[in-house]
């Protein structure tokens, strides 16, 4: 080969290879400028909002001076009436409060509201599918063990035993929280203006009203429930109501006191409240006591059919459960020695009747 053209190649490469570094280079300066370029339109961006955020604070710091040099103009025009009309406002605020009452809404129940809701309401059915499904089960295995058609209420029947003993010791209590706190509130409130010593005479009334609910709602219902040889159920009655009549005679009482104590101040004879409304709240589901409640226009019998059904059918399946699965399972533990399988087998056969139940 020529030296020529072999130094004409070399010159080639090289000046190839010198065209490849300067685009490099180029490159790398175009990627630092445009660097610096971000870097400095971010730092100018940062000096704009720090412009304006201090002519924000600014114009806050002078509407706050001139909002506060306002106020303190009319509170110091306005004191000397302040001072005149503090006490009235105290009073009236007083009686307020002393008069502030819950207020009831007409409102669904949370278990309606949530069977509207189809996932819910699918949910519910297969549970309520898989519990009759169950119950079918035992009774055509007892009907075929049997020979004939049963439906054992025998546990039910236990449960219950002495039931007209328990309707009438609720009786007893029924009639005494009617009349009582009722007539109690009624000699107070005629007595309130004619008496020098209302005070003492409020104490009074109150000492007895709570020595005969000692007697009537308290020692009298545990008396019925040891010494009668009550069933379970029955002295569930006996003892809820006990409760109940407690909690409603309370708030009858506490309700109804602070509105007579404000008409005490008027003139004009003080009425206290009507005995229907007592009546219908002793029979209401609910424990505060008002004159009138939120009602539907009319009575939907379908709805009080199906809750009637669902509350005797529960009544049918706690009847079921415990007959099959509970008193099974614990009857005989005496019997036999105390080991851990016993015990596991005995909670994990007892937890899945336990969460149909809840359910």
């Amino acid at each position: 080969m020529d030296p020529m053209e072999m130094s004409t190649g070399g010159m080639r490469q090289r000046s190839s290879q010198e065209q490849a570094r300067g685009e490099e280079e180029t490159q790398i300066l175009n990627g630092e400028a445009e660097h610096l370029e971000k870097i400095t339109a971010r730092i100018q961006w940062k000096r704009h909002l720090e412009v304006m955020k201090a002519k924000v604070l600014d114009q806050v710091h002078n509407q706050l001076n001139d909002l506060l040099d306002k106020t303190l103009e009319e509170a110091a025009h306005s004191r000397p009436q302040q001072l005149s009309v503090v006490p009235a406002k105290k009073q009236s605020r007083e009686k307020g409060q002393l008069l502030k009452k819950k207020v009831f809404v007409p409102q669904r129940s949370l278990f309606d509201t949530l069977l509207e809701v189809e996932h819910f309401r699918t949910i519910h059915h297969i549970f309520v599918a898989m519990l009759c499904i169950f119950v079918l089960k035992q009774i055509i295995v007892d009907s075929i063990d049997e020979g004939r058609f049963v439906l054992d209420f025998e546990l039910f029947i236990i449960g219950f035993r002495q039931l007209p003993t328990a309707l009438f010791a609720w009786l007893c209590m029924f009639l005494y929280t009617l009349f009582l706190p009722y007539q109690a509130l009624q000699i107070w409130s005629g007595c309130l203006k004619m008496t020098r010593f209302p005070n003492l005479w409020t104490v009074s009334l109150v000492v007895v009203l709570l020595l005969c609910h000692a007697a009537v709602l308290g020692f009298f219902p545990v008396y019925i429930v040891v010494y009668c040889n009550l069933g379970i159920g029955s002295r569930k009655i006996v003892l809820y109501e006990q409760i109940r009549f407690l909690m409603k005679s309370y708030s009858f009482l506490r309700e109804s006191m602070p509105p007579l104590l404000h008409a005490r101040d008027q003139v004009g004879k003080i009425s206290p409240p009507e005995f229907s409304t007592y009546l219908y709240f002793l029979f209401c589901p609910t424990l505060i006591y008002r004159k009138s409640y939120p009602r539907d226009p009319y009575i939907r019998w379908s709805y009080v059919i199906q809750k009637l059904v669902e509350f005797l059918a529960c009544i049918y399946f706690v009847n079921f459960v415990m007959k099959y699965y509970f008193i099974p399972n614990f009857s005989n533990m005496h019997k036999q020695p105390f080991t851990i399988k016993i015990q596991l087998l005995s909670i994990f056969d007892s937890v899945i009747p336990g969460m149909w139940k809840q359910l």
